[in-house]
């Protein structure tokens, strides 16, 4: 099993864009980091979620509000 396999979703082409595909990178990216950086000004999207998804999993989380810069 190829190590991106996990990061596939089923019946999504790999050559067009879906929002789903976001995600998954975003969980490449923290599974493969041990400090997440993060711009990002609290409202629910995706970056929301990608931290969220790092604080489950322990990692150091670091935010940069753009609205307090």
């Amino acid at each position: 099993m190829d190590t991106l396999d996990k990061y596939k979703i089923k019946g999504y082409t790999e050559d067009r864009y879906y929002p789903a595909k976001m995600q998954k990178r975003n969980e490449y990216m923290v599974d493969n980091s041990n400090i997440v950086i993060a711009v990002w000004d609290g409202t629910k999207g995706g970056t929301y979620n990608c931290v969220k998804y790092a604080e489950k999993l322990g990692k150091e989380v670091i935010i940069i509000n753009p609205k307090e810069i």
